[in-house]
């Protein structure tokens, strides 16, 4: 019946999306037991951990045994402990600018932090591996340090990648064998992502302000590394804010589910200082939350919603409601969403969606998760003529390829042959159906 539902258009998005990510995946064998091992389309990464966290949701409804199997090879072999700088009141200005220009120029960016060796705590690399290779452990093949745009580390987000999956195979599954197993390291991500905060309790405020000094005097930054700064930045930014938000409800989730009373009670106090957070950047005279709390940035993000596709996939619709326990955040990014969803703001000109007001790269894996937050939680439907842009897009843009997630007026720019533009299949399964196949 969902499927009838769709328009032709997003009928096709839904098909020529599951099949450039079949074409994706490998069975391997590893001394006698299965690798499950997604390709990152022309990149060729293997199990991307910013691409997993977003097909997690396709494989929960039909194979929920390869999201528990990545999941355990990233504890096993890409798990690793940092410690943590706070930046210089002014690391943002140098890497800003170099950033706006050329985000996919590798250059040398050093700005003493202002301190070191904070302590920091667990998180997993962003890949594990390139072209057929397998990287050393605790490395990726594609961060680097000393950076502040592309290439650089990804540390904290993918440590609440990691707590997002996690939380949704416990959500998918109730695979009590599996929580139990891995409660030491849910434990320990909930440290890190306190401590990604700040050590000092007193100075939390439920956003990530630190980074990891794998970054050797760069910058953090996110799966967006190759938009504008609106998205690039890790630390205090609105999109990482709401993902951090998940992050601690997941977490709240899995330790009530592990009799862990007081963590549990750190987690939800995490998500608490987190909404809290968002909801007060919400700038009046501006009409919605600015993407980056730094150095005056306006720029307008669909992406601030994003995080909501977590708890709303795992069933948790209390989470999310308007009347909810989070109904300040909410209230906040249904404001924001109704002011930027406008054609020169965040809507192209033949009505496709945008992620940045400020940028013209826009990816439609992106867009399908956001669409499906902003028509189940805020009641806002894409218009008809946004479906027919976004196949376009692919059919005359992208003809030549297969599934092309990042876009620029219509045409490829990268991200062809991709994988994570499955998260169309959320347009059929909204939450992931608790599965005994384990």
């Amino acid at each position: 019946p969902r499927w009838l539902a769709l328009d032709a258009h997003r009928r096709f998005l839904v098909a020529h999306a599951e099949r450039s990510y079949w074409g994706n995946t490998w069975l391997l064998e590893r001394a006698g037991e299965p690798l499950w091992c997604v390709l990152e389309g022309e990149y060729g990464m293997h199990n991307t951990f910013d691409l997993t966290v977003d097909m997690a949701f396709y494989e929960l409804v039909r194979n929920p045994w390869t999201v528990r199997n990545t999941l355990d090879f990233f504890v096993e072999r890409y798990a690793f402990h940092d410690q943590l700088a706070r930046p210089a009141a002014d690391a943002h200005r140098k890497g800003h600018h170099t950033f706006a220009r050329n985000p996919h120029r590798i250059f040398d960016y050093v700005t003493p932090p202002a301190e070191i060796g904070l302590p920091g705590g667990i998180s997993f690399c962003h890949d594990q591996g390139v072209n057929g290779h397998f990287t050393a452990p605790g490395t990726s093949s594609y961060e680097s340090s000393r950076l502040a745009g592309c290439f650089s580390h990804m540390t904290c987000e993918q440590l609440y990648n990691w707590i997002l999956v996690a939380a949704g195979y416990w959500r998918a599954t109730r695979d009590t064998r599996w929580l139990h197993e891995r409660a030491p390291v849910i434990r320990a991500c909930l440290a890190s992502a306190l401590n990604r905060d700040d050590p000092l309790p007193a100075r939390r405020n439920g956003l990530n302000g630190l980074d990891s000094t794998r970054c050797e005097g760069g910058w953090e930054i996110t799966t967006y590394d190759s938009l504008d700064p609106s998205l690039g930045q890790a630390r205090n930014n609105l999109y990482m804010g709401v993902k951090g938000w998940a992050a601690y409800v997941g977490l709240g989730d899995m330790l009530v589910a592990l009799n862990d009373a007081a963590n549990a009670a750190e987690a939800i106090a995490g998500a608490q200082r987190a909404a809290a957070a968002v909801a007060a950047k919400f700038d009046a005279k501006l009409g919605y939350i600015p993407a980056v709390f730094e150095y005056g940035n306006t720029s307008a993000i669909i992406p601030a919603i994003e995080g909501l596709v977590y708890p709303l996939a795992w069933g948790m619709a209390d989470v999310v409601a308007k009347d909810g326990p989070y109904a300040g955040m909410i209230a906040a990014l249904d404001k924001h969403l109704r002011a930027i969803l406008k054609t020169g703001t965040c809507l192209c000109a033949d009505g496709g969606w945008k992620l940045s007001s400020t940028s013209d790269n826009t990816w439609v894996s992106k867009i399908f998760l956001s669409q499906v937050v902003a028509e189940r939680v805020f009641g806002i439907t894409a218009a008809p003529d946004s479906h027919a842009a976004h196949a376009h897009w692919q059919q005359v843009g992208c003809a030549d390829w297969a599934m092309t997630d990042q876009i620029i007026k219509g045409t490829h720019t990268g991200s062809r042959y991709y994988p994570r533009c499955v998260t169309a299949d959320l347009w059929l399964h909204p939450t992931i159906t608790p599965s005994s196949t384990c």
